[in-house]
């Protein structure tokens, strides 16, 4: 190793020690492959997902109730999710917002505003979801086609909104 490198370390999202035992039993029994962003991928249920959105995959499964103001923001990676998230946003909550020098976009990430369902919603061991109970909309962001389509098949489009 030169002077200039640096060991690389995984970032804290992609690390194995903070899945659950639940998790780590599903994803032993799931075929594995070589990933890209991370060094594997698993297909459940028909999808490939990274070692680390399965513990979100999973609570999602498990915890998910929609409701009529929820809005999911269905989104592939690299297709300007980020610029949506700040549109969806603003749209949503144009009426609580009049004053623009006041809005929260100017001070905080879109990513922030609109979280991933998979990362930040039912990411940990936990369900951080109840955080979101005083919002009137609550605003959801997904990379993750299986949920996209496991929230179709079980809920049909009456329960939430997707764009």
């Amino acid at each position: 190793m030169s002077a200039f490198q640096l060991p690389l370390a995984l970032p804290k999202y992609l690390q194995k020690d903070e899945l659950t035992q639940e998790c780590k039993d599903v994803i032993s029994s799931l075929p594995i492959e070589d990933g890209w962003v991370s060094p594997h991928l698993h297909q459940y249920k028909g999808f490939w997902i990274t070692t680390r959105y399965m513990q979100g995959v999973l609570s999602f499964q498990k915890h998910f109730q929609a409701h009529e103001t929820d809005i999911l923001l269905a989104t592939t990676p690299k297709v300007g999710a980020t610029w949506l998230k700040a549109i969806l946003y603003a749209l949503v909550n144009r009426a609580h917002y009049p004053d623009p020098q006041k809005h929260p976009l100017l001070i905080r990430n879109p990513h922030d505003l609109v979280p991933f369902m998979e990362i930040s919603v039912y990411s940990e061991t936990h369900v951080s979801r109840s955080l979101l109970i005083y919002l009137s909309k609550a605003l959801f962001n997904s990379f993750i086609l299986w949920i996209i389509a496991n929230i179709y098949e079980r809920l049909g489009w009456q329960d939430c909104l997707f764009v």
